[in-house]
């Protein structure tokens, strides 16, 4: 049994360990279409991560798979059950083709049941809803530099030439899907805003493949960090180790500033005036619980006096009564709809 958990945690530990329990699916679209085969398989070459072809729910999708190892209670026995478990996070590739005509069909309000960007990603997130996705765009750039070369050459073309041969050429040389700069961002503004996506604009191989590899490597640990990723608590978070309390009670006033911290407004010097009137939550709030009134308890904080600087530079000032009434709201309000302003 031990050595089924010890293989568990490698499974979900950090990246450098778990790695070697992941794999590398890609849609057949990456390699046929967009010709990534061989960069991003020789990225799995270089993290030992195995690359394979599957199709997959939307083209030009990669996606990561996680081996895991389970175990059955029969009795007296534990059986051992080996199978590969989908991650939630997924790259979703787009062609600077497709891109261009969903964002001009963005532009145009999508009439004609033409699909919008927005409509896409929406699409991809209702089929996949447990799947966190990330649209990534190739070739955005060059997309904007041939297009300015051949606007350039067309205007050339229009002083040059005459006659039916210059309306010939105009006619090879012309773009049928135009977008500028500002139609990408208001694009991009309006799917980061509705969908959470941000949409990644890639030019290079290089680029691409440094992406997947960051991501790989975040998947394969991401399992290792969840409890760090779903802090509820801020007020008891340092940086990225946390506030350490002892068993004797040493960190726990540092604890109770980072939470009177979290009030708008309120800086570390007003913090630890309040800590010296009152060390704990416990003691402020025997203190409001004998108040016979809102008023009265209003008053509490209202007075203590926050210095700042030190020598012939000291200043001083008071908590203030709107700054005590949002603390004594805070600590006795019983109303779950009470907005505290």
């Amino acid at each position: 049994m031990r050595k089924i958990q010890g293989e568990r945690r490698k499974q979900m530990g950090a990246w450098n360990q778990s790695l070697e329990f992941m794999k590398i699916v890609l849609d057949p679209h990456i390699i046929n279409d967009c010709g990534l085969g061989a960069a991003i398989f020789k990225v799995g070459e270089e993290l030992k991560v195995p690359c394979v072809t599957e199709e997959q729910g939307f083209p030009f999708t990669i996606s990561w798979k996680r081996m895991v190892t389970e175990w059955i209670e029969n009795g007296t026995q534990v059986e051992t059950v080996k199978r590969e478990v989908t991650e939630d996070e997924a790259l979703i590739i787009l062609p600077v083709s497709d891109f261009v005509h969903m964002v001009e069909n963005s532009k145009q309000g999508g009439f004609e049941g033409k699909t919008t960007l927005l409509q896409y990603i929406q699409i991809v997130q209702q089929r996949q809803p447990k799947i966190s996705i990330t649209p990534a765009v190739i070739g955005l750039e060059k997309y904007f530099r041939d297009l300015k070369t051949i606007k350039q050459r067309q205007h050339r073309e229009a002083v040059l030439a005459t006659g039916e041969s210059s309306q010939t050429t105009k006619k090879k040389k012309n773009i049928n899907t135009i977008v500028s700069r500002i139609d990408v961002e208001e694009a991009c503004a309006e799917v980061q805003l509705q969908t959470g996506c941000v949409v990644q604009m890639l030019e290079t191989t290089d680029e691409i493949t440094d992406l997947i590899k960051t991501y790989t490597k975040a998947v394969a640990e991401k399992p290792a960090k969840k409890d760090r990723l779903d802090s509820i608590f801020s007020f008891h978070e340092d940086g990225t180790t946390g506030v350490k309390v002892d068993k004797s009670g040493q960190g726990l006033l540092k604890v109770w500033k980072q939470q009177l911290l979290q009030f708008k407004n309120v800086s570390p010097d007003m913090a630890e005036a309040i800590i010296a009137e009152y060390p704990s939550p416990q003691l402020l709030m025997k203190a409001y619980s004998m108040c016979s009134s809102q008023e009265e308890g209003v008053k509490v904080l209202d007075n203590i006096v926050v210095r700042r600087g030190a020598g012939v530079l000291e200043t001083t000032r008071r908590i203030g009564k709107e700054m005590s009434r949002r603390f004594y709201l805070f600590f006795t309000n019983t109303d779950p709809s009470c907005t505290i302003k």
